[in-house]
């Protein structure tokens, strides 16, 4: 199945959020994680999966 434009475009956006995240924890998000610049981050790298799970269901059913 080729993957529509959108969910390629939500892939690089998680890539990109997850180097973000990374990058404003110091590099070891599991120790700061409850690092005041990661809650935005993580809330934006939330959404995007949701919506990449979203798209990727609805894909598979059409």
């Amino acid at each position: 199945m080729k993957k529509s434009i959108r969910l390629q475009w939500l892939e690089s956006e998680l890539e990109r959020l997850r180097m973000k995240l990374y990058q404003a924890t110091g590099k070891e998000p599991i120790h700061h994680l409850s690092h005041s610049r990661a809650l935005p981050i993580s809330q934006q790298l939330d959404l995007v999966i949701v919506e990449f799970l979203k798209e990727k269901n609805r894909q598979k059913n059409c």
